[in-house]
C-alpha cells in the first residue's frame, strides 16, 4: 500500500471544490489545453458547449493549486454507478497525481456504487492510466455521428423533384419495415407484425423503461430517466410501444441520452425521428460493433436522418468518427442478447 510519501507534491497541495455554472470559461480551457485541441475538443468553443450540455446533469469537480484551476473533472452518480465523462489536467501538471486525486475523491464520497467510463482508443495513454487506478476494458463501440461528406455531384444537379421524390417513398417504406410492415407484390405493402405506437415518454412510462433497462442491463436507471423527463439533457424523450407493450425506450442519441430497446427496428425508428428527440443537440451513437454488426452497418449504410432535399444533395449521413474502450471499476455484466443498448458517453 502506497503512503502520502510517494504522492507528488503538486497532489498532496491541491484543493478541490465543486463546479458550478460560473467556472465555465476556465473549465473549457482547461480542458481544451488538456486534449490540445484533438478529438472530441477541436476548438475551446466546442469545449464550452460541451460544458453547456452537461452542467444541469452533472457534478463538476475543480482542482486547484494555488487558486489556480489545474484540473477538471465532469462525473454523473446514479443509484448504482458513477459514470465518468471527462477528467483533464492541465499538460504541465500531467503526471503529479492530480487524474488520480479526481477519482479518489469521487469513489469517496461515492463508495458504494461502481464506475464505468468511455476511453478513447486512440490514447493509449489514458488507457495505461485507467488500467493503473484498477479500471478494466469490458467493450469496444463506434462512435457514429451525423456527417456532411462530400457533396453528391448527381443530386445537386437536380432539375426536377423526381429523385428526390423517389427518395422519399424509399425511405418511408424502410420506416414501414421497421414499422412492422413488409412488401407484397409490387409497391403493396401487407401487415405482417403489429405495427408501433411512437410517442413522448410520460411520468406513467418511468417505472416501466427503469424496469426494462433493470431486465436487460442489470441496473437501475430510474435518476436518468426522471431528470431526461424533466429536460436536463435538453433532449425529448420517447418510447415506442408494440402490441401494447413497451419495447423501448430513448432519452435522446446524443452523449447524455442512452437507449435500450428490444428489437434493431425500435432502434431505426428513433434515429429516424432523431430531430424531434433531439431537439438541438448533436445527433451521436456508440454502437457496440461486436454484439450488434448488423445494427452498426445498418445505421451507417441506410439514410434515415435525411428529411429535406437540402440535406438529401448534400449526402448527410451517419458516419463513424472514432472508437472507444468501455472501463469499468467494480461490477460489471453485459447486456442481455435479447435487446439494443445505446449508451451513454459514460456508460
Amino acid at each position: 500500500m502506497s503512503t502520502s510519501l510517494s504522492t507528488p507534491q503538486p497532489a498532496l497541495s491541491a484543493e478541490l471544490i465543486t463546479g458550478e455554472r460560473k467556472h465555465k470559461a476556465v473549465t473549457a480551457q482547461v480542458i481544451f489545453e488538456a486534449f490540445g485541441g484533438e478529438g472530441e475538443f477541436p476548438s475551446l468553443l466546442v469545449c464550452e458547449e460541451i460544458f453547456d450540455s452537461l452542467i444541469s446533469s452533472h457534478s463538476v469537480l475543480l482542482v486547484l493549486l494555488s487558486g489556480k484551476v489545474v484540473a477538471v473533472a465532469l462525473f454523473r452518480a446514479t443509484e448504482q454507478l458513477v459514470g465518468i465523462n471527462i477528467i483533464a489536467v492541465l499538460p504541465s501538471y500531467q503526471g503529479a497525481g492530480l487524474g488520480r486525486l479526481m477519482l479518489q475523491h469521487i469513489q469517496e464520497n461515492n463508495f458504494h456504487l461502481g464506475m464505468r467510463l468511455m476511453q478513447s482508443t486512440i490514447s493509449t495513454n489514458s488507457f495505461m492510466f485507467y488500467l493503473k487506478q484498477s479500471f478494466y476494458p469490458a467493450d469496444y463501440f463506434y462512435l457514429c455521428v451525423e456527417k456532411q461528406t462530400e457533396p453528391n455531384k448527381k443530386n445537386l444537379k437536380l432539375e426536377d423533384d423526381s429523385e428526390w421524390l423517389a427518395h422519399q417513398k424509399k425511405q418511408q417504406r424502410g420506416l414501414k419495415l421497421a414499422e412492422g410492415k413488409g412488401e407484397a407484390e409490387g409497391d403493396k405493402l401487407e401487415q405482417i407484425q403489429p405495427t408501433y405506437e411512437f410517442r413522448k415518454m410520460r411520468e406513467s412510462d418511468v417505472a416501466d423503461c427503469n424496469n426494462l433497462h433493470e431486465e436487460m442491463c442489470g441496473f437501475s436507471r430510474t435518476a436518468d430517466i426522471r431528470d431526461a423527463l424533466l429536460g436536463l439533457f435538453a433532449t425529448c424523450p420517447h418510447v415506442i410501444f408494440r402490441s401494447g407493450r413497451l419495447s423501448g425506450y430513448t432519452l435522446g442519441m446524443t452523449w447524455s441520452g442512452h437507449t435500450l430497446s428490444k428489437t434493431a427496428e425500435d432502434i431505426l425508428v428513433f434515429l429516424h425521428h432523431a430531430k424531434i428527440i433531439n431537439r438541438q443537440e448533436e445527433l451521436t451513437l456508440l454502437i457496440n460493433g461486436r454484439l450488434y454488426p448488423s445494427l452498426l452497418s445498418r445505421v451507417l449504410l441506410a439514410d434515415h436522418t435525411t428529411s429535406t432535399k437540402e440535406e438529401y444533395q448534400y449526402n448527410k449521413r451517419m458516419i463513424i468518427e472514432r472508437t472507444y474502450t468501455m472501463m469499468y471499476r467494480g461490477e460489471y455484466s453485459t447486456p442481455s442478447p435479447s435487446c439494443y443498448y445505446i449508451p451513454t458517453i459514460s456508460f
